[in-house]
């Protein structure tokens, strides 16, 4: 499967290049397997960032340059505020060795800064795109010769009479949701910073449960309570085989 979602990575983005202007539209490339990451320290903000932390102080702020496969992708400014040390000494008073024990805490905000360094909403189409394409592809390879380039290097075939459609649809349709949900966060998270929309933390709690308890389900408890085929393959009618 990597090797598939690496190609659909290389195809999706190839297509998203005339478009992609992080500084400008705020679209940017995801799910990329390799990416190249320089961070600086920054001593000067300006004051509407340093607002968005207000009544706290900004401790350290780190400007990060993004480039996966060497290609632009925009930047990040992630800033360190409210940060708070507590001083605890062990050991009697009248003893000779003690020891002073310092803890530290503090918040992190993380945002995406356009060309005048302004606030931006991040658009990640790939987290959609990526599975979806996937699942259209593989349906089609598998329709017709039971292997996908990554099966094919593997030495693994899919047979069976079922629906290839319906099978790469229960397979990795849940990575199209959790596509749809990062891409809306990032349209979201502008407006979430600077207040103008609220999303309480016990719903964001009990939503990634769910999230997770779904994957779990699906992917990871066929593989403990193995029965010969994982679900989505028993339900349509296909089997994964040694090629030969």
């Amino acid at each position: 499967m990597l090797v598939d979602w690496a190609l659909v990575f290389a195809v999706t983005t190839l297509l998203l290049l005339p478009f992609l202007r992080p500084d400008e539209t705020g679209v940017r490339l995801a799910g990329a397997p390799l990416t190249f990451t320089t961070c600086k320290n920054v001593t000067s903000l300006p004051q509407h960032l340093l607002d968005l932390v207000a009544p706290e102080t900004v401790a350290r702020a780190t400007l990060c340059e993004v480039r996966p496969f060497g290609i632009y992708n925009g930047r990040d400014l992630t800033m360190v505020y409210a940060l708070k040390e507590t001083s605890s000494r062990s050991g009697d008073e009248d003893s000779i060795v003690s020891r002073t024990r310092t803890t530290s805490t503090s918040r992190i905000l993380t945002v995406a800064l356009g060309a005048d360094d302004q606030v931006i909403q991040v658009i990640t189409p790939q987290n959609v795109a990526i599975p979806l394409v996937l699942i259209i592809l593989s349906a089609v390879f598998i329709a017709r010769s039971g292997q996908t380039p990554g099966k094919r290097l593997a030495g693994l075939r899919v047979q069976g009479q079922g629906c290839a459609m319906c099978r790469e649809v229960r397979r990795l349709g849940l990575f199209v949701l959790f596509g749809g949900i990062s891409m809306a966060s990032g349209l979201l998270s502008k407006d979430m910073i600077t207040g103008a929309a609220q999303v309480p933390v016990w719903l964001v709690l009990i939503f990634g449960l769910v999230l997770f308890t779904a994957f779990v389900a699906v992917y990871i408890w066929p593989l403990i309570r193995w029965r010969g085929a994982m679900p989505y393959d028993r339900a349509t009618g296909f089997e994964v085989v040694r090629a030969i």
